[in-house]
């Protein structure tokens, strides 16, 4: 080390030094990510998440004024606190998740519990996990209440259009069917999400309360004020809170991903082999299971949320019966850059793929765009 540099250090040391009040302490805070996850910051409090670095600290935990701060940062939140939320994007014990992730694993609980080794859940935008949207309720185009024509209003007045519902959960356990979604709509409101199902908007009238769960409302019915979202279960008795099981069963099978991805993929120099994100928990607005004995399928999709805004995808199987030609055949032929040539078990199959960003005037194919065609030929048919 040169002198000139050693007494750079020691100068800058004894400014520091000089600049800390007598009997301050130290205090160790986490770099946060904002939900879209294109810039650091930090947080006052470790359970707060980031929301901009360029909002302010003085709308802090006001989660509305995020509106407010698309036009002017002075008065948007930098962080919000845990158990608020803005659109789907949900802030959980410092870190985001999202609500679509609350919702499937509450359904995957009445899974495990009623139908353990018979079902599939499907978590998706509402025009890929629905049959069919276009037609009247009562109250008019059910579309009106689930697509982007519901007003966001924010806490110094701004106003922006988002779509009513998030991604929408659809269940089928044993001879069952259950489907649930996030709101960004009050359920009493005129874009209330009981009009699409011809209910009255007093329906969920004794459901306005914050004690943290759901209540049921009636007509199979169950909503939850403190997550603004709602579950449609005929036939269920009662809806508990989910298990240690239920939260460990969602997690299993991406963790079983994420280890293939780091012990047989992941090779930080190389572009294509390079996912270092999935060192990032994914949000799961996008999410598929399904079961049948002992066959079992998972896949996820995380859309634009990477530093590089990177789409990426995975999909895992467990006791499925494929050709030992399968990596090829159905994967490397439509993707090239798709990873599932190595598997380390004969009963098991790995597939994951990234999407870089688009080139001007090129569209080549990938699997991640296709991520909601191959979970529906990969479902579990008993």
């Amino acid at each position: 080390m040169s002198i000139r540099c050693l007494m750079l250090m020691l100068m800058l040391a004894s400014v520091a030094a000089a600049q800390v009040e007598p009997g301050a302490k130290w205090v160790q805070v986490d770099i946060k990510l904002n939900f879209q996850q294109t810039s650091t910051g930090f947080c006052r409090e470790q359970s707060q998440c980031l929301v901009s670095n360029a909002f302010s600290e003085v709308f802090d935990n006001i989660p509305e004024s995020f509106w407010d701060g698309l036009t002017d940062s002075d008065l948007g939140p930098k962080c919000i606190g845990d158990g608020q939320f803005i659109l789907d994007n949900y802030c959980a014990r410092g870190g985001w998740s999202s609500r679509t992730r609350l919702i499937a694993t509450e359904l995957l609980a009445i899974a495990l519990r009623d139908s353990p080794s018979n079902f599939s859940l499907y978590c998706d935008s509402f025009e890929t996990a629905l049959n069919e949207v276009n037609y009247l309720s009562q109250a008019g185009p059910v579309l009106n209440f689930l697509g982007k024509s519901c007003p966001q209003e924010g806490f110094a007045g701004a106003r922006v259009t988002e779509r009513c519902t998030n991604s929408l959960c659809v269940l089928k356990y044993g001879q069952n069917v259950a489907f649930g979604t996030s709101l960004n709509a009050r359920i009493d409101g005129p874009k209330s999400f009981l009009n699409a199902l011809n209910l009255g908007l007093e329906e969920c009238g004794n459901a306005l309360n914050s004690d943290g769960d759901y209540d049921y409302c009636g007509d199979a019915v169950w909503f939850n004020l403190n997550t603004n979202s709602i579950l449609y279960a005929p036939g269920l008795a009662e809806l508990g809170v989910p298990s240690d099981l239920a939260n460990q069963f969602f997690l299993t099978p991406y963790n079983e991903l994420s280890d293939y991805v780091f012990s047989v993929v992941h090779k930080p120099e190389v572009a294509q082999f390079n996912y270092t994100f999935f060192r990032q928990i994914p949000q799961f607005s996008q999410v598929y299971f399904a079961k049948d004995g002992f066959e079992f399928v998972y896949a996820f999709k995380q859309k634009n949320v990477t530093l590089s805004q990177i789409d990426y995808a995975g999909w895992y199987l467990s006791n499925i019966e494929l050709p030992s030609d399968a990596c090829t055949r159905f994967v490397k032929r439509f993707d090239s850059r798709a990873n599932c040539e190595s598997q380390p078990s004969p009963t098991e199959f790995f597939v994951v793929a990234h999407k870089t960003p688009q080139v001007v005037g090129k569209t080549p194919q990938n699997i991640v765009d296709s991520w909601h065609e191959t979970t529906g030929r990969l479902r579990v048919v008993s």
